[in-house]
């Protein structure tokens, strides 16, 4: 397997948690390019409980580019914060094709 994500950015309501530990990368085996939103639930403690790709924003239906920024996503902590028991933001993943 690869790494070639380029771009990942954070966005929705997840302003005020920071990223633990620095962002997983999604890794792929396809040559192809797009970008991937995925929506992402955050407990208190800074776990991805869920991670659904394919929100408002995405340019691509590859399955393997979609599944593989989803895996990411769930690999992704933030700081906790006792006073939200849960949020809801997005995370989302650029990729860009292998250059030779």
């Amino acid at each position: 397997m690869h790494v070639y994500g380029e771009g990942i950015d954070i966005g929705g309501g997840l302003a005020d948690r920071g990223i633990v530990g620095g962002l997983p990368r999604p890794v792929y085996n396809v040559q192809d390019q797009g970008v991937v939103v995925v929506t992402v639930t955050v407990d208190k403690d800074g776990r991805v409980t869920r991670a659904v790709s394919g929100a408002r924003g995405s340019t691509t239906l590859n399955k393997t580019l979609l599944d593989a920024a989803e895996r990411a996503a769930l690999q992704t902590r933030f700081s906790a914060n006792p006073n939200r028991i849960e949020q809801t933001g997005t995370i989302t993943y650029t990729f860009k094709l292998r250059g030779e």
